[in-house]
């Protein structure tokens, strides 16, 4: 399963936007889709957030450390995983995601995104 997991996010990436970190920003996290995402998931999104921020900082994060292609693989993939276990799909998330994708592309730093994740919300 883990493999199939991982052929999914490569092949998927490839035929996406690209596997590169939005263009003159950061260097990527981890060579790998999958080690890149998880990097940013661990290192990036705050503890004692609410969902909604944590997902526009997570994506917004993954479009900026890894690319805008495994953000929205990462979104997606999340929200199918929680139809099928114990998590909560919802459609708000990818809206959150979305905001966050949306931020990084605006912003330089990861206090500016989280910054307009914040505003992004009201």
């Amino acid at each position: 399963m883990r493999r199939l997991r991982r052929l999914a996010v490569l092949a998927a990436c490839a035929l996406a936007v690209g596997c590169v970190p939005l263009a003159g920003r950061e260097q990527r996290a981890e060579p790998s889709s999958l080690g890149c995402m998880q990097h940013v998931r661990d290192d990036k999104v705050p503890v004692g957030v609410s969902d909604d921020m944590k997902h526009c900082i997570a994506a917004g994060s993954i479009a900026r450390y890894c690319s805008r292609g495994e953000a929205w693989l990462a979104s997606y993939g999340k929200e199918i995983e929680d139809l099928f276990s114990a998590g909560d799909a919802e459609w708000k998330d990818i809206e959150s995601d979305r905001r966050g994708v949306t931020c990084a592309r605006a912003v330089s730093s990861d206090q500016q995104l989280r910054e307009c994740c914040e505003a992004a919300r009201r």
